[in-house]
């Protein structure tokens, strides 16, 4: 920035043209500008964790009533099978006609249960966005969490077998809560084999210095547009379709993350893959 400055010097006008550098007030403007964008975002997810937990404990009650009584139908549907099949008065026309509609009604019972499973896992995952539960804080060996959690995607149909490389040092030891950490690392480590293909490569860098441990996860899947990186750690978005997931696993990372007084940044190019970049202080209290 340029300051003009008029003055007399012997009678005669003189201009003075002083340059002022407004680099460190530039810097702080961004970080003031990146604390308030992190609080709003707080405070959204916040507000709408008290309204999530509201509508969860509603829908709670109906969704066990109805698995209840599809449960009770199908026991009574399949009884009616046995009897039938026991039976030796009916006539075929008869007997073939019941024994239809009775599978028929299981059937579309099939598809109730399904549904009700899939609608119970999305309140589930709701009653866990909304809790606010103490952090069980332990000082916890970071290698130590990452084996377990790569052992846990072994069984996972998903995963299917596809390579994950990670590198970490066995001396990086942090405070967290061990049990959060590992639902952090396979949110994001299932996100990252779900973007891939078949030359999936999924690669976890982890270090740490006085300070802070930092945990990298990256992919060479499809990556993220600009747009969907704006609203990744809303809750309810995904871009996995209705038959993906619930859309509150990043949002719930992140939560657990904050509450670590920590961060998650991203990182991701379309077409090159994603990066999230986890940043947790060591001696949380």
């Amino acid at each position: 920035e340029f300051l003009v400055k008029n003055a007399e010097h012997n009678g005669e006008q003189i201009r003075f043209l002083t340059f002022l550098d407004k680099t460190d007030d530039i810097k702080k403007l961004d970080v003031i500008k990146s604390m308030q964008d992190d609080l709003f975002q707080f405070k959204n997810l916040a507000a709408m964790g008290t309204m999530i937990s509201g509508i969860a404990h509603e829908l709670n009650n109906p969704i066990s009533g109805i698995s209840m009584s599809s449960q009770l139908a199908e026991n009574s549907l399949k009884y009616l099978i046995n009897s039938l099949k026991k039976s030796e008065n009916l006539p075929g026309i008869i007997f073939n006609e019941c024994l239809d509609s009775i599978t028929y009604s299981l059937s579309e019972l099939e598809h109730v249960k399904l549904n009700t499973a899939r609608a119970a896992k999305l309140v589930g995952g709701l009653l866990n966005y909304s809790k606010k539960e103490k952090l069980e804080l332990e000082l916890c060996n970071l290698k130590n969490i990452l084996d377990e959690t790569i052992k846990i995607t072994s069984y996972q149909p998903v995963f299917n077998d596809k390579p994950i490389q990670y590198n970490c040092s066995d001396d990086i030891r942090f405070n967290c809560d061990r049990l959060k950490m590992q639902q952090v690392l396979y949110n994001i480590i299932k996100n990252a084999v779900e973007a891939t293909k078949d030359d999936c490569l999924v690669k976890i860098d982890c270090n740490s210095d006085e300070s802070f441990v930092t945990i990298s996860i990256k992919d060479n899947g499809c990556g993220i547009s600009t747009t969907d990186l704006g609203q990744l750690f809303t809750p309810f978005f995904t871009t996995k379709g209705p038959k993906g997931g619930t859309g509150l696993g990043l949002s719930i990372s992140y939560r657990i993350i904050e509450r670590h007084g920590g961060k998650i940044a991203v990182h991701s190019e379309v077409g090159k893959g994603s990066e999230f970049i986890i940043t947790i202080p060591k001696n949380l209290k």
